[in-house]
């Protein structure tokens, strides 16, 4: 009797794996056609089978640019041109920038892009040994606890901010990226979610970034940001203002997007901006208009505003000059404070 039962259960284990595995013929493709991936994104630019990066070179804009879209997918907001079809839960795990840093540049960004405060969007910063290490069976297990640790909050979409931070040993060695991509893989079946991560690659060598062959075969959706050129500065190398960003897939035709980095966030411009880039003293006077559309505001603030988004003192006097001149701005003494303290305005 225990025989027979032995024998009905392997037969029954056999008979399911079997069809699992079994594959499909013509006629079955043509009379009942599996469905496409859900699409979180139009064009096929992401979607619930997508394995995605952000990638450019250092100091490029992709943190700003992946908290824009994490925040937009969140939202079901359009982003950049590209409609969001199914707004999702999005966690974005940190393993770089302090906290502080990051709920300032999330608040920032969601103010500009008009985002709800109520929208599904968290934040996690995980420093030190806090780290998962993913390409280990311990941080395999490390970050799926970190994306069930959300109780009542289950994410959809996760955004791993960035990738050399998770990976233990070289990350251009196979040995390491190998298996950093299995366990993503089982990450992902665990829990379901879909993968954004943030990844690096040299000032003139655009793709899916650096690494082994198995990261360009484990990527299927990739948002490459080419600067329009690398300028020199005391700090080292800046990329201009105007970002290409270059979007490609499993999925999807592709698409490029021209934008132009107006801290803290990309605005979409034309293919003119590729072609005939915008002066310093444009780029400074489309980002005070920009500020200034908000309300008015006290001129060492504006000024702090455009340090941050890499515009100079002598740009920023010079164009405040010029924009009162020609009677789009007006500056005046702000009565409730003692000294020099100018507002500036839109008129």
């Amino acid at each position: 009797m225990n025989q027979v039962k032995v024998f009905m259960y392997f037969t029954c284990v056999r008979s399911l794996s079997s069809e699992k595995y079994r594959g499909r013929s013509i006629t079955e493709m043509i009379r009942s056609p599996t469905p496409e991936p859900k699409p979180i994104m139009g064009n096929g630019v992401l979607t619930l089978e997508s394995q995605a990066c952000v990638v450019g070179a250092s100091k490029v804009g992709k943190s700003i640019f992946t908290i824009g879209l994490g925040l937009s997918i969140a939202a079901g907001r359009t982003h950049l041109g590209i409609e969001v079809l199914k707004p999702c839960k999005v966690l974005y795990l940190n393993f770089e920038a302090h906290q502080a840093i990051m709920e300032k540049r999330v608040k920032t960004i969601k103010g500009k892009l008009l985002i709800p405060s109520d929208t599904p969007f968290r934040q996690l910063t995980l420093l030190g040994n806090d780290i998962p290490q993913v390409n280990t069976e311990q941080g395999r297990q490390q970050l799926i606890d970190n994306i069930k640790a959300q109780e009542d909050f289950t994410p959809e979409v996760v955004i791993l901010d960035n990738r050399w931070k998770i990976t233990v040993g070289d990350p251009n060695q196979e040995e390491n990226i190998k298996p950093l991509c299995l366990n993503l893989e089982a990450v992902r079946a665990k829990t379901g979610v879909v993968f954004i991560i943030v990844h690096h690659h040299g000032y003139n060598t655009p793709g899916v970034g650096a690494g082994s062959s198995a990261w360009d075969r484990w990527v299927n959706t990739a948002f490459d940001l080419i600067p329009h050129h690398w300028e020199g500065t005391k700090q080292g190398l800046r990329s201009s203002k105007e970002i290409k960003v270059e979007i490609g897939g499993n999925y999807t035709p592709g698409q490029t997007l021209y934008l132009v980095r107006q801290y803290p966030i990309f605005r979409v411009g034309g293919n003119d901006i590729w072609t005939q880039p915008i002066s310093k003293r444009d780029e400074a006077e489309n980002f005070l208009i920009s500020e200034l559309q908000q309300g008015t505001i006290e001129e060492g603030i504006l000024r702090d505003r455009a340090k941050q988004a890499g515009i100079r003192d002598s740009t920023f006097e010079s164009t405040i000059k010029d924009l009162k001149q020609d009677g789009k701005i007006f500056t005046k003494q702000d009565s409730t404070k003692q000294g020099r303290h100018n507002l500036v305005g839109l008129r």
